[in-house]
């Protein structure tokens, strides 16, 4: 559990593999089994979560949180008629109002739209009984992908029961909608709860009604200040629409949020934290926090520091990190398991923003490929004189938060680029892919971060979905289209538009609507071939 908290999956499986061998209590191993299906779930392995999670019912029958994380996997894997009849075992074991939810919601997928109203009329009659679960079931909806038949079902369900929710659901046409009826009555039912405040504004946000979303937050804050995850959301909305103090300030709230085994809070050196105070004949240590885009998109704020007066500026991060930083003039770098030299201060790299002005330096590029990783590539590419060439990268980190909707299920989705004439196109995939489209891959061959840069240099154009690579190339200053879903868009890309204050000259393609990769697929091929004319 320790390991699986500090985000050490492979630490966390071997765990729950070794009780699973030592021990013979049977609600012992279900619950080993159950914690081993998450950790596989967490780390993109479904078959093996499947597996693990159907052990635990061998196990024990009544564990109806496997159940529940079974039927979820199995609809998300595409065998939903498993997933149903999972859950119809669920709602007569345990009849809570999410059950009846995701079954109407299945059931309506497949065009069974008299059986689907029948479960979301059970879900009705739940909530009833249960004021506190319309929040659930609004957050529920927000993260679904109800089509308007199967939000229409679910309203005539509601009016055949002659609920109060029946007329707003009416007015429904998406999945969004139909989770605003609940969360608003959710509100209404507890309006002194910052939490309920919380989590209609977090779906303002996905529906793009920033104002509301903002005075949501807002609201929620005021009645908690303690409330850091109203904070961070609210700093994301502020940032989102162009960086303010403001903003920043109220980014710092995550680490309140930390859990105190979190590794970043663990590894915190004994001496102080920066805070803006003057570092003119200081030493600083730049800390890795979060992601490998995080890291290359906040380097740029060195010379500022620079400029502060500091005496040696010193970056710990991860190893696929090093070979690229070490090529920045006037930045040393600490290998993140190494021992940390002597410094005075230290701060993440995510705080830089705030104590650094605010703004957004844009200077590109800020970065460069070390002349050996250039040489390697451009010998092992060689010369293509009359083709454009093209870098393709279309799954990123499949451990992040929102990978379901940010990255491609498979090459395939792009395979009408190669409709265009005169484009070669190189696989960024540290992973080898088979496929049948002509695609130049090099997997491992890309060690790390120096060497993709090296790579990069010698291309013409990066199409990446959002991923530390599309932040690599903006800051080559490359030419890169970056992919973004409608769901749950990260906040560096604003809400709207395509274009984007941190990487001048990167072109954002948007969905238009929730995991629809179709339309962007289009709008890039047009692109692409205005471009290659």
């Amino acid at each position: 559990v320790a390991a699986a908290r500090r985000a050490e999956p492979g630490t966390a499986a071997q765990c729950w593999e070794q009780v699973l061998e030592a021990c013979a209590d049977a609600d012992l191993r279900t619950q080993a089994y159950f914690n081993l299906g998450q950790v596989c779930r967490r780390s993109g392995n479904l078959g093996a979560a499947i597996d693990c999670f159907r052990q635990a019912l061998a196990e024990g029958d009544a564990n109806h949180e496997a159940r529940e994380q079974l039927a979820l996997i199995l609809a998300r894997s595409g065998a939903v008629d498993g997933a149903i009849g999972e859950l119809k075992t669920l709602v007569q074991a345990q009849p809570l109002a999410r059950h009846h939810f995701n079954l109407g919601m299945l059931l309506a997928r497949q065009g069974n739209l008299a059986a689907a109203e029948t479960a979301y009329a059970g879900g009705l009659e739940v909530l009833i009984r249960d004021a506190p679960g319309f929040a659930n079931i609004g957050v529920l909806l927000a993260d679904s992908e109800m089509d308007e038949a199967a939000v229409r079902c679910l309203a005539q369900a509601a009016t055949a029961r002659g609920d109060a929710l029946a007329g707003a659901l009416q007015q429904a046409g998406n999945s969004l909608d139909a989770a605003a009826v609940f969360l608003e009555r959710a509100v209404a039912a507890a309006p002194g709860d910052p939490m309920q405040h919380y989590h209609l504004a977090a779906l303002r946000v996905e529906q793009r009604r920033l104002d509301e979303a903002e005075a949501g937050f807002r609201r929620a804050l005021s009645m908690d200040p303690a409330c850091h995850t109203a904070a961070i959301a609210l700093a994301h909305v502020l940032l989102g629409q162009g960086a303010t103090l403001e903003g920043w300030r109220l980014h710092e709230a995550r680490f309140e949020r930390l859990d105190r085994s979190a590794k970043f809070v663990r590894t915190a050196p004994p001496t102080p934290r920066w805070r803006g105070e003057p570092i003119r004949g200081k030493v600083l240590l730049l800390r890795q926090e979060q992601g490998f885009g995080d890291e290359i998109q906040f380097i740029r704020y060195l010379p500022r520091l620079q400029a502060m007066g500091a005496s040696r500026i010193l970056i710990q991060c991860h190893a696929a990190l090093c070979p690229l930083f070490a090529n920045v003039p006037g930045l040393e770098v600490v290998a993140q398991e190494a021992v940390v030299p002597s410094h005075d201060l230290w701060i993440s790299t995510m705080s830089l923003p705030l104590h650094c002005g605010g703004d957004i330096p844009a200077q590109l590029p800020y970065l460069h490929a070390p002349p050996a990783a250039l040489a390697r590539w451009r010998n092992v590419l060689g010369l293509s004189p009359d083709n454009l060439r093209v870098g393709l990268l279309w799954q990123g980190n499949r451990f992040h938060i929102n990978d379901a909707h940010r990255s491609l299920a498979s090459l395939d989705t792009l395979a009408p680029l190669w409709a265009i004439e005169g484009v070669e196109f190189i696989s960024l995939q540290r992973e080898p892919v088979e496929t049948a489209l002509p695609l130049r891959q090099f997997g491992a061959g890309i060690a790390d971060f120096a060497e993709a840069a090296g790579l990069i240099a010698q291309l013409d154009l990066v199409v990446s979905v959002d991923s530390a690579y599309a932040h690599l190339a903006g800051a080559l200053g490359k030419a890169v289209w970056t992919l973004l879903p409608a769901s749950e868009t990260d906040w560096r890309w604003g809400y709207a538009g395509d274009s984007t204050p941190w990487y001048p000259g990167m072109r954002l393609f948007r969905q238009a609507r929730r995991d629809d990769w179709g339309g962007v697929v289009v709008s890039v091929a047009a692109a692409l071939r205005a471009l290659k004319t």
